[in-house]
């Protein structure tokens, strides 16, 4: 986890009680919020607080390296405390992305050079399907 108070500091951004606790929600959830989503879960806690300043604030945490933004082929974007590149499961009904960790570890940079000559610097994969929850609850 990360020291979010001197990580803001040293790169010049105020620390305020919002930026805190939107970061404090994305370390403790594995749900992939949106904006809109940390928005309306943090509103109660911070009724002054508007969407553009959690906008604001994960441009932010994506700049200072912290935020990676998903893309599932939604309105809007997803975001995650940026760790090691990973795979994500997205439910194509109830929308739920999850982590796809698997112990092998895939690891594209050799084998993309050596038939491409190709460097990577980032990836995202995603699996679209349905999830367990939405599984269980279908009727059969």
């Amino acid at each position: 986890m990360v020291d979010i108070t001197f990580l803001l500091r040293k790169y010049g951004y105020k620390v305020t009680p919002q930026r805190v606790a939107i970061y404090e929600m994305l370390a403790s959830t594995r749900v992939h919020p949106s904006a809109e989503m940390l928005f309306q879960t943090l509103l109660p806690q911070f009724p002054a607080m508007s969407l553009a300043t959690v906008y604001k604030t994960m441009d932010i945490f994506k700049t200072v390296g912290i935020v990676t933004v998903i893309n599932v082929g939604e309105e809007s974007f997803r975001y995650e405390l940026t760790t090691d590149h990973h795979p994500h499961l997205v439910c194509i009904r109830c929308r739920s992305v999850e982590d796809a960790i698997w112990s092998e570890g895939v690891d594209y940079k050799p084998w993309l050079l050596r038939q491409f000559d190709f460097i990577l610097h980032t990836q995202q994969l995603f699996f679209y399907g349905i999830c367990k929850i939405c599984n269980d609850t279908e009727v059969r």
